[in-house]
């Protein structure tokens, strides 16, 4: 399920998955394997995203769309969106940008 607000011309997205709750002030706790699998989930739905939810009014789909992934924690979107999409005929024109902040860290 996704939360979805828009507020001052922004749209909100949020992912409503059991693999999300109960983190609190958290989001990073857990093991390892626990924190891969949260965000691979989370990958995989961002992907998903402009076909459900109405952004600014409209379902994009496979409309041109750019996807900013931001550190590791999202890493894989543009491996999904390749493999899963753009392999298969869909979102030709969608494009991804991995943004890593800190380099040292990684």
């Amino acid at each position: 399920n996704y939360f979805h607000a828009f507020i001052d011309g922004v749209d909100f997205v949020f992912i409503d998955a059991p693999l999300f709750r109960h983190r609190q002030n958290d989001i990073y706790g857990g093991s390892r394997q626990e924190i891969l699998k949260r965000m691979i989930l989370f990958c995989k739905v961002a992907v998903e995203v402009p076909w459900h939810v109405p952004c600014g009014g409209v379902c994009y789909g496979d409309g041109n769309l750019v996807f900013i992934a931001n550190d590791w924690h999202t890493a894989l979107l543009p491996v999904y969106l390749k493999a899963y999409y753009r392999d298969h005929g869909l979102m030709q024109y969608t494009r991804s940008i991995l943004v890593i902040h800190n380099i040292a860290h990684q």
